[in-house]
């Protein structure tokens, strides 16, 4: 018998996430691990499944919080959001976010279920028109970077712990103040901004600020 796939379902309402518990249990390739009905209980259960299926529900935008929280952690588990409408700003927040992949409100549970085989093999589904979407908004960070002189393949060589200061640089923060937050020496601190400096191609903190900015979509902060 193939291994099966490790499921936790996480959902606001305890009697959809009995529903979907029981939907999951049902396929014989698949078993459910546990279930939680907020983002902070999802996340301790993050690293003993394989696929965590999160709905849109949670409150204070708790599904992306936490599709963003596994994603910074590293962890293990790809997550399948369900139920997102068909808006494209929405579907590429999550995607930003980490998302292995989503299932709009409209699907059907037998999509539901296709779904988190396809993201547990390591692949996703996208709408033709999300698609499209995202390889505007590369083609648009492409050319924006082009104009400020930042190298858009930097960002892939930072380490964890860089891309965590560039966040921070981003918000304005000093060498002292990411010291602070990160709890590490300040020493430690100026030599993970100039290695950031150095692999984004850029002179400055605000040049680095903008470069992480034009990632997110949003404007950078003053830079000290």
């Amino acid at each position: 018998m193939a291994e099966q796939i490790r499921v936790v379902v996480v959902d606001e309402e305890p009697l959809m996430c009995a529903v979907n518990v029981a939907v999951f249990n049902n396929e014989s390739d698949i078993v459910v691990v546990g279930s939680a009905n907020t983002a902070d209980e999802a996340l301790d259960l993050a690293t003993a499944c394989d696929v965590m299926v999160v709905s849109t529900s949670l409150p204070d935008l708790g599904a992306l919080r936490l599709a963003q929280a596994v994603t910074d952690n590293e962890l293990p588990a790809r997550v399948l959001v369900v139920g997102l409408g068909d808006s494209e700003d929405n579907i590429l927040s999550f995607i930003a976010a980490g998302v292995a992949g989503y299932v709009l409100k409209e699907s059907s549970v037998d999509e539901m279920i296709e779904h988190v085989r396809t993201v547990a093999g390591g692949s996703a589904r996208i709408s033709p028109s999300i698609a499209r979407a995202l390889m505007d908004r590369v083609a648009d960070l492409v050319r924006l970077c082009d104009e400020v002189g930042i190298s858009v393949g930097g960002v892939a060589n930072l380490t964890p712990r860089e891309a965590e200061v560039l966040e921070l640089i981003s918000r304005g923060f000093t060498n002292q103040e990411i010291a602070d937050e990160m709890v590490i020496e300040l020493g430690t601190v100026k030599n993970h901004v100039h290695n950031v400096l150095r692999k984004l191609n850029v002179s400055n903190r605000t040049d680095a600020a903008r470069y992480f900015m034009l990632m997110k979509g949003g404007e950078a902060a003053a830079a000290p």
